[in-house]
């Protein structure tokens, strides 16, 4: 089973994003549609759903992308999720046996993970969900995190589910670890990447935009043609003249 997961660990790579998968091309429907289910979280529902709202706003209105992300309710268990046997994708769920995913000391370091992240024949995201570690007596549970750590985490794992992998530039949303971030701010590292997957369309009104330029004025115009004629004729009396006081080199 692949997981992708974000630990509390702490390096300095510059504009090194990469992806869940080659040649992927991200989830085929815009908006994408986040479903959440808070049942069994170690915070509360209106916790969780304002913790997603903030996360999903890291990813939205980037001006590269044409990417949209909504927030939807869902009923998904962890274990129908697990099974494959899921249609709201991605998904959000808290899982209060974290520990059967990831390992007793994952739990105490992980407080969240991507996992079963799929691509169809054509290259786009077909399954994906975000388990939150809701498991009691674990060091990583969400509960014993700061509300900053919990929307960093989110917007983190929010951003796997999105068809990005980690980036190696610490200052990056995307990097492995949280390091000494306190908000989920995108880097021109995650943008590169977001973008790549989710490009804008630039034709999407129909017509692609043109430089302006900035015309003569009537007043000025009238005088151009004269100002260039004597820009060359000055460029052909320097030629003459250089050509008469530079002598060949007789041939050897």
């Amino acid at each position: 089973m692949k997981i992708i997961a974000l630990i509390f660990t702490v390096s300095f790579s510059a504009f090194s994003w990469t992806h869940v998968g080659n040649n992927i091309h991200g989830w085929k429907q815009n908006p994408v549609t986040i479903y959440v289910n808070s049942q069994n979280c170690s915070l509360s529902e209106s916790e969780i759903n304002e913790i997603v709202d903030i996360a999903m706003t890291t990813w939205n209105g980037v001006g590269e992308s044409s990417l949209v992300v909504k927030r939807a309710e869902s009923s998904v268990t962890v274990a129908d999720f697990l099974a494959g046997n899921v249609t709201e994708l991605p998904v959000i769920l808290c899982d209060p046996n974290f520990s059967t995913q990831v390992g007793a000391s994952g739990a105490n370091v992980i407080p969240a993970a991507t996992f079963k992240t799929e691509v169809d024949s054509e290259g786009n995201l077909s399954y994906s969900g975000i388990l939150l570690n809701s498991q009691t007596g674990t060091g990583a549970n969400v509960a014993n995190l700061s509300r900053g750590q919990v929307e960093l985490t989110l917007a983190h794992e929010i951003g796997h589910a999105l068809g990005l992998g980690h980036s190696s530039q610490p200052e990056a949303l995307m990097y492995y670890s949280l390091g000494s971030k306190e908000k989920a701010v995108l880097t021109e590292d995650d943008i590169d990447g977001l973008s790549h997957i989710y490009p804008r369309n630039e034709f999407s009104g129909g017509v692609l935009g043109c430089s302006a330029v900035k015309l003569q004025s009537p007043h000025s115009s009238s005088k151009f043609p004269w100002a260039l004629a004597a820009l060359f004729a000055g460029q052909w009396l320097l030629i003459g003249f250089l050509g008469r006081r530079i002598k060949p080199e007789p041939p050897l």
